[in-house]
């Protein structure tokens, strides 16, 4: 346990952060931070991963930094990343909630759920780390974990997760061209344009993007023509630096009838 000078201290500046942030940043990512040990010129800090020690290290440091400066009177701040138990993010995201949420109404526009936000996802433990990996992709599309996959079982907040994706990043950057599909829909609209031979409108309609979102990869399991062409238009984004978030009901080890060469991607 701290002594109750340094335990006084550091929860001074743990309200003086908190003070200065939204609290979606403040729950996500300055939170988490534990006290470690000040030594007269620098205060020291963990963070519960690599991944967090970064995000934190490239967005706050400033603010770390001159609040270290008012309460401890120290010149540096220096974060140590020590895993607690909790899963270090990772391309591949387990997304679990503490109850069930209520799946917004799938559309073929992110718009479809414009009241889904991260503002709104029910944060916790077991599911911190595929919230903030989505909220990273959404601050910085094509930047960070490019593919973002995350998987769970049904009503824990995939789809919530993938519409908070396409709000936050609208919000940012109005001029972002995107799209949310389920896999279902995707599949739809490639038939329909194989029957109205109009492929070249299905192939702009997906490939010339910023951000795809693609809910529910596990149906297309089996369906060997439109494996073929997800896998070219996964390909197309891929290469153009666009997006990819994807969403699934299990992880890509248990979608056996999807091609090894979309699994590794994932």
């Amino acid at each position: 346990m701290k002594p109750e000078s340094v335990t006084g201290a550091w929860e001074q500046y743990r309200q003086a952060l908190r003070n200065r942030v939204t609290p979606v940043t403040w729950q996500t990512w300055l939170e988490p931070l534990d006290y470690l040990d000040e030594d007269g010129d620098t205060l020291t800090m963990s963070t519960p991963s690599e991944f967090h020690l970064q995000w934190v290290n490239d967005k706050y440091s400033s603010l770390l930094t001159q609040l270290a400066v008012d309460i401890y009177d120290t010149a540096r701040v220096r974060l140590e990343a020590r895993p607690n138990g909790d899963a270090a993010a990772s391309d591949v995201i387990e997304e679990e909630a503490p109850h069930e949420t209520a799946e917004p109404t799938p559309g073929s526009e992110p718009s479809a759920a414009p009241k889904y936000s991260f503002e709104n996802f029910i944060v916790g433990p077991s599911n911190r780390f595929a919230y903030a990996a989505a909220m990273a992709v959404a601050e910085q599309p094509g930047k960070h974990y490019n593919p973002l996959f995350i998987y769970g079982s049904a009503g824990l907040g995939k789809t919530h997760l993938l519409h908070s994706v396409a709000a936050q990043s609208r919000e940012l950057n109005p001029a972002l061209v995107m799209r949310y599909v389920t896999s279902e829909e995707f599949f739809n609209d490639f038939v329909d344009g194989i029957r109205r031979k109009r492929m070249d409108e299905f192939k702009n309609r997906y490939r010339r993007i910023d951000i795809l979102l693609l809910d529910d990869v596990q149906f297309f399991e089996g369906k060997e023509q439109i494996l073929e062409e997800f896998f070219h238009t996964f390909n197309t984004l891929h290469q153009a630096g666009s997006q990819l978030v994807i969403s699934s009901d299990r992880h890509t080890r248990h979608l056996s009838t999807l091609e090894d060469r979309l699994r590794s991607r994932f």
